[in-house]
């Protein structure tokens, strides 16, 4: 059960962390870090308006279906758990999204410069 358990966890952990667009210190959202892919994609390979109009629709379902099956996935799990398990694997999910917050804010915050 304890393996079922952790593998359940590790897989609602690893779904593609880019359909979930969150914000980043700095204003970089996952829109933002989208737009740019794009104008990069646009001008290595001169893409025609049309071209680009297609690639950004494509873009804009797969973020809202990995988000759909982000939700949906969590749900299996969840009911496949146990009331005190679930509970856990929330405190669980909570205590990692308060380290990672903490690490994006480490990550775009270095402190003073040193000019020497």
């Amino acid at each position: 059960m304890k393996k079922t358990l952790t593998a359940l966890t590790l897989g609602a952990i690893l779904l593609p962390a880019a359909a979930l667009a969150g914000s980043y210190p700095g204003g970089h959202s996952g829109e933002h870090r989208a737009e740019k892919r794009m104008e990069r994609m646009a001008e290595q390979l001169q893409l025609t308006d049309q071209q680009r109009e297609e690639i950004q629709k494509i873009m804009q379902e797969q973020r809202t279906e990995g988000r759909k099956q982000h939700e949906q996935t969590r749900e299996r799990i969840s009911n496949v758990l146990t009331p005190e398990q679930q509970e856990q694997w929330q405190q669980y999910r909570e205590e990692r999204m308060k380290r990672r917050s903490e690490h994006r804010e480490n990550r775009y915050h270095h402190g003073p410069r040193y000019d020497g």
